[in-house]
Formats: C-alpha cells, structure tokens, sequence
C-alpha cells in the first residue's frame, strides 16, 4: 500500500482534469447524477473519479522502471489514451458478450493485454522522448515517428472490417478457470467490435501492431 500511496494521492487530486473526451463526459455525467441526488460535490467528485483510479498501479510501475516523475507519467499515460482512443478500444472489450465460460475468458484477457500495452507503450514514450518530453508533447513527437506503421496498421484493419475476438486469443495462457486434469473443447467462435470511422486511428496503433501477451493471473 505504500508503495502506491504517493500515485494514489496524485491521480486523485489531478482527476477529473487529467481525463479527457469520453471519460470525462462519464465523469461529468455521473456527478451530476449523484448531486442531483442530493450527495455532496465533494463525496460525488471523489464517487465519480472512482473509475478513472485503477492505472495508478501502471503509473507507478512504469514510473520506478524510468525513473520519471509520476507526474510527467500520468501526464503521458493519459495523453496517450486519449491520443489513441485506446479507453474509446477499453470501452468496446467491455461490451463484448460473456455467454459462456470461454466468451468470458477472452474478453478479459483482451482487457488485460490492452492495458499491459498501454502501460508498455507509454514507458517506451518516456524512454524515447527527447529533453525530457511528458503529455502530449512527448505523445505528438512519438506518433510523428510511427506514422507508417500506423498508416499500415490501419490498411490491416479497414480490411478485416472489425476487431476479431476468437477463442484462440486466449492461447499461451493458463488462468486458473482453465486448468485442471479435464478441459473440453469447443469450437472457437467470433465476435467483432464494429470498426468505425472515427474510431480507426486507435485500432491501427494499438491491436494490429500489439502482438497478445501471456499475463499471470
């Protein structure tokens, strides 16, 4: 608990200004829902940022990995998130259905290999920002670099026509659901996330280009 304290308390204090597009309308949105219910704007602020906390163990991990303020990650996690619309991506995973036991598996290992990849992309933002670059200088001067293989990821994209979610995403994995001397096996199935116009610069620089990683559960 100490070791996060220090994140806790400053992403607390930065919220809601450091959240921005759709994430601060859900902010805004469920304040006003809570003070029109008759709760303190204090106690709404703080019910209302509760959604918005979980990064701080990210922000704190890659903070000790760089050696950078926290500060100047926050600034730069959340500048990336909203650069890439990666939340807008976090949103669409959670919609996916959880029919099943293995509908469920996959959606949260989705969740999990999305956040692992905003946490490792912006510790590669830190690591490569020159003169000490943070936000959304350091998010502007990193696309500029990566511009092609944004533009190649998106091509991939807009020719899949979704964001495919098949069972076999969950392979090099072993959550604890899935062990056991027993497992059955199922024909894989697929779910998509409906591509969007607005939303196609996120997909082409994050899913296509973020190979699936194994995480421990």
């Amino acid at each position: 608990a100490r070791r996060f304290e220090p994140g806790a308390r400053l992403l607390c204090d930065a919220l809601p200004d450091v959240i921005q597009g759709a994430d601060r309308e859900a902010f805004d949105e469920r304040m006003a829902q809570l003070m029109d219910a008759g709760v303190s704007d204090e106690l709404a602020a703080r019910v209302a940022s509760m959604s918005s906390l979980p990064p701080v163990f990210d922000l704190v991990a890659v903070a000790e990995a760089t050696g950078r303020k926290l500060e100047d990650v926050m600034l730069t996690y959340f500048g990336l998130g909203y650069r890439l619309e990666l939340n807008w991506l976090r949103d669409r995973i959670l919609e996916l259905s959880r029919a099943n036991r293995w509908q469920a598996l996959a959606r949260a290992a989705l969740r999990d290999d999305l956040l692992a990849a905003h946490r490792d992309l912006t510790r590669e933002l830190l690591e490569t920002a020159g003169d000490g670059a943070v936000g959304e200088q350091a998010v502007e001067s990193w696309a500029s670099q990566k511009g092609e293989e944004l533009e190649r990821a998106l091509s991939t994209l807009a020719a899949s026509g979704g964001v495919p979610c098949p069972r076999p995403c969950l392979q090099g994995r072993r959550p604890r659901e899935a062990r056991g001397p027993c497992r059955v096996r199922r024909p894989a199935r697929r779910w998509t996330i409906p591509a969007t116009e607005s939303k196609s610069h996120l997909l082409r620089s994050w899913l296509w280009t973020r190979p699936l990683r194994p995480r421990a559960l």
